[in-house]
């Protein structure tokens, strides 16, 4: 059972109420599913990297939330609300750390990244960037 935190700026605010709304009817659609849901300003948000959780799905409108979230290694979703009805952004460097990660687990020791010449998608650069940070670290 996937154990999720779901980080939200303001309870009172409807996109954020219309967000866990939405958590709620893709769990229940995707199989149980265990989920807490924190302010983004709570001063314990850090608990999270020690919780034990799957994954984060933060409103995205609060940078700080992203921030103290983001210091685990845990995969985050955002969900902005300045798009209808909501858009959801992935973390294109952490896409290619986690590739780079997955090649290493599988005992690959020397890998090549091959990217299109011309007409690179303006997201590609951050993967590639991600893959060769993880690959220099390790």
């Amino acid at each position: 059972m996937p154990r999720v935190a779901v980080i939200v700026s303001f309870v009172a605010q409807e996109y954020c109420r219309s967000m866990v709304r939405g958590v709620t009817r893709f769990a229940n659609a995707h199989g149980a599913w265990e989920w807490e849901v924190f302010l983004a300003d709570d001063p314990d948000l850090n608990r999270i990297t020690v919780r034990n959780f799957d994954g984060v799905i933060s409103d995205a409108s609060n940078p700080v939330s992203m921030t103290k979230s983001g210091n685990s290694r845990l995969p985050v979703v955002q969900v902005f609300s300045s798009r209808h009805p909501f858009s959801v952004n992935h973390d294109e460097q952490q896409i290619g750390a986690i590739a780079a990660e997955h090649l290493s687990e599988t005992g690959k020791r020397l890998v090549a990244l091959g990217t299109p010449a011309v007409t690179s998608p303006g997201w590609l650069g951050l993967r590639v960037a991600g893959f060769c940070q993880w690959a220099r670290r390790h």
